[in-house]
């Protein structure tokens, strides 16, 4: 059936009555609610049209319920397409967002200067940006060590400490560590880290940002150290302003100016430490250079509280302020009082001598160019005197270098005592002075200055309390030329004094252009000497001496000889000392020693089974003092086959004084070969008798120079008669033998025999011959010198005769040098 709204409603069927009870007969529950909701009992049978309007209500009822249910069942479903599409469409756009935001954070931290780390809780890294990598040198993700291994080991404690505890309490921490980066230094990072909230109630990792202050830390240091150092330097500090007000002084700068260390230097101005030229320096060139390049330097003369002066080095230094107004001066001045004595100490020892306090050819020279320039102005003229003391070596060995000392200023007050006063009297080596004359008016005068010299040096010096007689020899160039120099006219004065000393020395030589032929000469001698020396082409005379006991020839002395090509020969008394001066006598006695004992070794060997041969080779004293002396004699005596007993050595009396300790043990090992040692022109060195005891000689040898004073006639000397006989005498109670040199008439050899001296040497008995001359004699061939008392045999038994050397072929008779092989 269809109810009142259309609804279709069932019906119970006709006769049914009531409704059946469910089962055990009772309605079901749901109707009994319904009836009950409507007023009605079940046990009511109610009437058709009641059951009618119940049943289309009920039906109303579901239908209702049927539409709401659809109606929300509809609206849900709707909802939820809505929200899965708001929702996907929110997803979509919080993943956008979320990736530009996580791009946007990896191009921050991509491009940061600041190292920005992410670790877990063992250190190791999860993060690293690239500053971080450019930092550490390295790429930390790729590491498996903690970055702990890289920070400086006294710095670990500290920053795992501060790591703990933000970890432990979610925190953060700030601090400045020191980390090894892979290039090797270290760098200082200033450290911010944060704990990273886990999954868990505890973070499980740590954010780090980290800055490098490495500049900024040792900037602090660099400052801090400079600080200390303006308060501990002895320096003066003082930082002024451009006006000259002070505004800050060190400790040592305010006690220099008497303000209390504390106190406030403003009322103060720089220029209360200067005096009055260096005000005008500080102001007229330190504070422009200053301002114009940064820094100035110079010197400046500082006055401290109590008015002393001090030469201080100053350093002013311009600092530009950042705002106007602002620039300001710092001056830095150290005291260099005693550095600056000391600097002209220094000058004055490097330009004057300091024995005699004259100037030494270094302020010479500078003196001389000047005077040259002046003279140029004035159109005036200067001399040069150059000046050496005559046998000034001789009182030096024999005296002692204490005694030459005290000669050598007492000279140099002569010759200023002799001079002008306005002349420069300089001391410029050994004993060679030079006199610099400035103005001259008349060139006659130079020689005549140079006279006065020699004649005042011809008066004695007493030296220790004895009399020192010195001489000198002068030598004048003045400046002639407008092309003359300092050093031009120093060496025309030195060769003009050289030939003074040729010419006979205690004389003056004014130099001219001869000279310089006469001075070339002399080196083209030195070349020519050294070369035959080099080539051996020097050879050996041989001059015997007589035994006045047995009448028979004795010691052979070997003489150096030098026949110069296209120039004949050459007198010993010229290259010998030539090669003393340029170094060659020790080549050149070598060269001799060696062709002496290559004959003696010849003569003796063929002499076997009679009395042998013996040769004296003089030694220079410069061979004397130098190392390998013994060994170069030992080598000559074995390759020469030679026997140290046949060979005797001649030393003069000089060399034994300036060096004593080498010559003394070169002799003492000399002397322990076998080798006899003899002292030559014994007398000369006014040293005399005390050596005889100090050396271990086995011959004296007494100069000729007292040999001329014995016998009657007109060069007799009762003083040379006594000297020779004293000789003579101490020479036989120390057990030597006594040979004179110089023999020239037939009265010298009678005294000598009378005075009981063992050997004789001259022209009178022998000249010197080659060494095929000296074995005619030896063989018998030459004739006998007729004249000589006790008709003295040869080595053979034979007279001597003088070997057909004509008499005067040496320039010296009896007497051919003092050097090695002379």
């Amino acid at each position: 059936m269809t109810g009142g709204d259309g609804t279709e409603v069932t019906t119970m069927p006709d006769g049914a009555g009531a409704p059946e009870e469910a089962g055990d007969g009772a309605f079901h529950p749901l109707l009994v609610r319904q009836l009950t909701r409507h007023g009605l009992h079940p046990d009511a049978i109610p009437d058709k049209g009641a059951w009618i309007h119940l049943l289309e209500r009920v039906s109303t009822a579901y239908r209702d319920a049927d539409e709401s249910r659809y109606l929300l069942e509809r609206a849900m479903e709707i909802s939820s397409v809505e929200m899965a599409n708001l929702y996907e469409r929110l997803r979509e756009a919080s993943e956008s967002r979320l990736r530009r935001e996580r791009d946007r954070l990896r191009t921050v931290t991509d491009h940061s200067p600041v190292a920005i780390l992410e670790l877990d809780t063992d250190g190791r890294v999860q993060y690293a940006n690239p500053r971080a990598d450019d930092l550490a040198g390295r790429s930390l993700l790729d590491t498996d060590r903690s970055l702990l291994f890289w920070v400086h080991r006294d710095d670990r404690r500290p920053l795992l400490k501060r790591i703990g505890q933000a970890m432990e309490h979610s925190g953060d921490f700030d601090l400045t560590i020191r980390f090894r980066a892979a290039d090797g230094p270290l760098r200082w990072l200033r450290l911010h880290g944060r704990a990273l909230a886990g999954s868990g109630d505890q973070p499980d990792n740590l954010f780090i940002a980290a800055t490098d202050v490495t500049t900024e830390v040792e900037a602090w240091e660099v400052s801090d150290r400079f600080n200390a150092l303006l308060e501990t330097t002895s320096d003066v500090v003082a930082v002024f302003q451009p006006d000259g007000a002070l505004f800050h002084l060190n400790p040592v700068a305010a006690e220099f100016l008497g303000v209390p260390a504390e106190g406030d230097p403003s009322g103060h101005r720089i220029e209360e430490f200067l005096d009055e030229r260096s005000r005008a320096l500080l102001r007229d060139q330190a504070m422009v250079g200053a301002r114009r390049d940064g820094t100035w330097r110079g010197e400046a003369t500082f006055v401290d509280t109590h008015g002393r002066r001090h030469a201080m080095s100053l350093v002013v230094v311009a600092h530009v302020g950042r705002e106007p107004g602002g620039d300001h001066y710092s001056a830095i001045a150290r005291d260099i009082t005693e550095l600056k004595a000391a600097e002209q100490a220094l000058v004055e020892q490097a330009t004057h001598d300091g024995l005699t306090g004259l100037p030494n050819r270094v302020l010479l020279l500078d003196r001389l160019r000047h005077a040259l320039e002046g003279a140029r102005r004035r159109d005036s003229g200067l001399a040069v005197l150059y000046i050496d003391l005559d046998r000034f070596k001789v009182v030096n060995d024999s005296q002692g270098h204490v005694a030459g000392d005290r000669l050598l200023v007492k000279a140099a007050q002569r010759l200023r005592e002799t001079v002008r006063a306005g002349d420069t009297v300089a001391r410029i080596g050994g004993d060679e002075f030079v006199v610099l004359c400035e103005d001259i008016g008349d060139p006659s005068q130079v020689p005549a200055t140079a006279r006065r010299i020699v004649e005042a040096f011809l008066r004695p010096f007493e030296v220790s309390g004895e009399d020192a007689f010195v001489t000198a020899s002068v030598g004048v160039a003045t400046n002639l030329s407008a092309h003359d120099t300092a050093e031009s006219l120093l060496r025309d004065a030195d060769v003009a004094m050289y030939r003074a000393k040729d010419a006979g020395r205690s004389r003056l030589e004014v130099f001219d252009e001869d000279m310089r032929s006469w001075i070339t000469e002399r080196y083209d001698m030195e070349a020519a000497l050294r070369q035959a020396v080099d080539n051996e082409e020097l050879w050996v005379a041989y001059q015997p001496s007589l035994d006045l006991v047995t009448g028979e020839w004795s010691i052979v002395e070997a003489l150096a000889r030098w026949d110069r090509a296209e120039h004949g020969a050459v007198p010993p008394g010229r290259f010998i000392p030539l090669a003393e001066e340029t170094g060659l006598i020790g080549a050149l006695g070598e060269l001799i020693m060696r062709k002496a004992c290559t004959q003696l070794a010849h003569w003796n060997w063929a002499r076997r089974g009679r009395e042998p041969v013996s040769v004296a080779v003089n030694v220079s004293g410069r061979q004397l003092t130098q190392p390998g002396l013994v060994e170069m004699i030992t080598d000559v005596l074995e390759e020469t086959n030679a026997q140290a007993s046949w060979l005797v050595l001649e030393v003069t009396e000089s060399a034994l004084v300036e060096d004593p300790a080498p010559v003394r043990e070169h002799l003492r090992e000399l002397s322990a070969l076998g080798i006899r040692i003899a002292i030559d022109d014994f007398g000369t060195g006014y040293s005399g008798l005390s050596y005889l005891q100090q050396f271990p000689f086995d011959l004296v040898k007494v100069d000729r120079r007292f040999v001329d004073g014995l016998g009657p006639g007109p060069d007799s000397d009762p003083t040379d008669h006594a000297i020779v006989e004293s000789v003579i005498s101490l020479a036989h109670q120390l057990g030597y033998d006594v040979v004179a040199e110089g023999v020239e008439n037939a009265a010298q050899l009678a005294a000598l025999t009378e005075l009981g001296c063992d050997l004789a040497q001259g022209f009178h008995l022998a000249h010197p011959v080659p060494a095929d001359e000296l074995e005619r004699t030896l063989s018998g061939e030459a004739d006998p010198r007729p004249g000589i008392p006790g008709s003295p045999r040869g080595l053979d038994g034979l007279a001597p005769g003088d070997g057909g050397v004509p008499p005067g072929d040496s320039d010296a008779p009896g007497h051919d040098g003092e050097a090695a092989g002379s």
